[in-house]
């Protein structure tokens, strides 16, 4: 049995994943080689491809010539937007904060920036303030802003008009906090909380520490539900608490990094991975 794991060539997303699995699998008996996504790259045949990055037709190349990928390009694909992840699992058992998708400007730039104040004022009339302004792709909080008046929504706004973003109600009770749970093969699998007390943004990039936390079984199903929504193997579901302390879904990752809910949980999260891996590409027996 021989693998692959991909990782952002440039950025180098994915290689601490890459690392802990390959891990894992050598413990296991079974070789793990790491790859950067490149130009012209010839990769080894392989028997499956742990894919750690957000390339998602790299991924569907992979599949076209026969390879089980882990995640699907489909489920990279949805959870690399974070409304179309929104689309796909909201529903029964899965609240999310109230959302506004803002149109998509694709050349004539003039037109929307007109129209700016009109815009603004209706997301501030539907949401409140303050509100949450987020780039529909972007990772580590990158994009994420807090919105306390009608002239920061404005500048947001125009500074973006030629990126998809929208708009949430903040969740106050959530300020600086969340909950991440890494599901596996549609279980939940890990758990644990992040705070920031200096930021509303709960990402440890962002200055958010990590901390053992064990949420209802509410908070569970949902990440559960989430994950087979997306079609996920693996993800790390990330939750609000709302002012009664129900959850509601903020985002889901297809490539969360294991070592903080690993460090935290004591759950290795990446040997749990591994043996999933093993299972779903025929290995009945593994170490």
């Amino acid at each position: 049995m021989y693998g692959i794991a991909i990782i952002n060539g440039y950025s180098g997303i994915g290689s601490k994943q890459a690392y802990r699995l390959k891990e894992e699998f050598a413990e296991k008996g079974v070789v793990l080689d790491v790859f950067p996504n490149e130009l012209c790259a010839e990769y080894p045949a392989a028997d499956f491809a742990v894919f750690l990055d957000k390339d998602v037709r790299l991924a569907a190349e992979f599949e076209k010539k026969g390879l089980r990928v882990f995640n699907s390009s489909e489920t990279v694909r949805i959870c690399e937007d974070k409304t179309l992840t929104y689309l796909k699992v909201e529903g029964e058992g899965v609240r999310i904060p109230r959302t506004l998708y803002a149109p998509l400007c694709y050349s004539d730039l003039t037109k929307m920036r007109e129209r700016v104040s009109e815009e603004a004022q209706k997301v501030i009339q539907t949401l409140g303030l303050p509100l949450v302004f987020k780039l529909n792709v972007g990772s580590l909080g990158i994009g994420t802003r807090l919105i306390g008046s009608a002239e920061e929504l404005e500048e947001a706004m125009t500074e973006y008009a030629d990126r998809g973003h929208h708009y949430q109600r903040f969740v106050s009770s959530s300020s600086g906090t969340d909950v991440r749970i890494a599901v596996i093969g549609g279980k939940a699998a890990a758990s644990m909380r992040r705070r920031n007390a200096n930021g509303f943004l709960s990402n440890i990039a962002a200055g958010g520490i990590a901390e053992k936390y064990v949420p209802s079984a509410e908070f569970f199903r949902m990440a559960e539900l989430a994950a087979e929504r997306v079609g996920a193997d693996y993800c790390g579901v990330d939750l609000l608490e709302d002012e009664t302390g129900a959850p509601l879904l903020l985002e889901v990752n297809s490539n969360a990094y294991f070592e903080g809910i690993e460090r935290v949980s004591g759950v290795n999260v990446a040997g749990t991975y591994a043996r999933y891996i093993l299972e779903k590409t025929g290995a009945a027996k593994v170490k």
